[in-house]
């Protein structure tokens, strides 16, 4: 039985639903992507999911958290099951990931799976990412395009992201030589799932 991608939920103009799933570590820059939001309008959730693995680096996040704006919702949802990701993403509007530093980062690649664009830092492998509509990137030294992006994405309408969320698939199924078998999303979530467990 063809086992279908998640449904995309519908992007709602003036609201913004943003996933961060990663280890809370340093390295993965949460705290970069929560001082961001001072600066993003409309109503705002911020979902983090992921182990803490710094707890000196959580009470850090949690401080900046406690002086965002009454408009930006954030809440830690704990790690998740591998199966569960693509769900996460479906249900989100963006993926907000400046990390420091990745090496190719699989998370990225099951973000786009989902039809769900990334704004990542220029740390990964994942350079064309935005020469394809599939997403954003940015260099850490340059906070005010990711906030620009974030504010452009809360006032995106649902026609406008739902073209994005078809290049997001479209591109990734090409960088993972998977064109064969586009229309059979279990086998791409299959070798993603092994490639991972070899890292």
């Amino acid at each position: 039985t063809r086992v279908k991608p998640p449904k995309k939920a519908q992007k709602v103009q003036g609201k913004l639903r943003i996933a961060f799933i990663s280890r809370i570590h340093s390295k993965k820059n949460l705290l970069g992507a929560i001082k961001f939001l001072h600066e993003v309008s409309g109503d705002v959730d911020f979902n983090i999911y992921g182990p803490l693995e710094e707890v000196n680096y959580w009470v850090k996040c949690q401080d900046e958290i406690s002086k965002l704006p009454k408009n930006i919702s954030v809440a830690h949802l704990g790690t998740v099951d591998y199966e569960e990701v693509f769900n996460i993403f479906a249900r989100h509007d963006v993926f907000l990931f400046p990390t420091f530093s990745e090496n190719y980062g699989h998370v990225i690649a099951e973000s786009l799976l989902s039809g769900c664009p990334v704004l990542i830092s220029d740390q990964t492998p994942w350079s064309d990412v935005a020469d394809e509509g599939a997403g954003w990137i940015y260099s850490l030294d340059n906070e005010q395009g990711f906030i620009n992006t974030l504010n452009h994405l809360v006032e995106m309408d649902a026609s406008e992201y739902r073209s994005i969320s078809i290049k997001c698939r479209n591109y990734v199924l090409g960088q993972l030589n998977l064109e064969e078998i586009a229309d059979s999303y279990i086998s791409s979530f299959e070798m993603l799932k092994n490639t991972r467990n070899k890292d």
